[in-house]
């Protein structure tokens, strides 16, 4: 009897030490489950704040696209408006003062001619 008795306290004791290991274990592999949450949901915000980065980037990318094009129009209705206003400062001198007329001093007329009329359009503008 004293055998049994002996025998089942090794088995009382292997199965106290195996469940404390168990638990240990399984303390182990929650700790690991909650890091891990953590890490995925840091991910997922990192991966939020970055989808609103682009879409934020993709607006300015529109509206940069939008003023080049603006621009480009502008360039050809600025160069339109030269060429009217030096032919308009040509036809206003008398035929022998052309000669004297250097390219500079017709496009620092017309450049005058330009600021005039942008002021003028610019005093409603207050």
């Amino acid at each position: 009897m004293l055998a049994s008795s002996s025998t089942e306290k090794c088995r009382e004791r292997d199965s106290l030490l195996f469940y404390c290991y168990s638990v240990g274990l399984l303390l182990q592999v929650e700790a690991k489950m909650a890091e891990l949450k953590r890490q995925y949901d840091e991910k997922l915000q990192q991966k939020e704040e970055l989808r609103k980065k682009s879409d934020f980037m993709e607006m300015m990318l529109d509206r940069a696209s939008q003023l080049v094009s603006g621009l480009i129009g502008e360039k050809e209705r600025w160069e339109n408006t030269v060429t009217v206003r030096t032919v308009n400062i040509c036809h206003s001198f008398p035929s022998h003062c052309h000669h004297r007329l250097s390219s500079q001093t017709v496009e620092a007329a017309t450049r005058l001619l330009s600021l005039h009329a942008v002021v003028t359009d610019c005093r409603g503008c207050h």
